[in-house]
């Protein structure tokens, strides 16, 4: 992999992790010249990682060159909401039909490997 390819990453990953710890926030534009000096770099590792990620709709590209963070609808959320309900109860299902009492630290039930529900 490529110095470039890297770097790249490396940008992507960063402003990335600044949307978790809060330091871009929904609604707020991301300025690729303003990155690139935040960053102390230059503007095109920065084009690249607001470009994958307005590709993936992390952000969104506004005229002139500048991306947005854009903001959960009530209706995002009611759709993210939905998705983990469905997502979490299946693994439940699943934990609860896979998991052993030996798995549980209280040992093995007769010997065998059963479910504990």
């Amino acid at each position: 992999m490529s110095l470039k390819r890297n770097l790249d990453d490396i940008v992507y990953e960063t402003i990335c992790m600044g949307f978790v710890s809060g330091d871009y926030v929904a609604g707020a534009r991301l300025d690729p010249t303003e990155l690139a000096d935040r960053y102390q770099i230059s503007k095109t590792p920065v084009i690249q990682a607001l470009k994958r990620m307005a590709h993936e709709h992390i952000v969104e590209l506004l005229p002139g060159g500048k991306y947005e963070i854009p903001v959960a609808t009530r209706e995002d959320i009611a759709d993210i909401c939905e998705a983990r309900l469905i997502f979490e109860e299946r693994s439940l299902i699943k934990l609860c039909r896979d998991i052993t009492y030996a798995d549980t630290g209280t040992g093995v039930y007769g010997g065998q490997k059963q479910g504990v529900f």
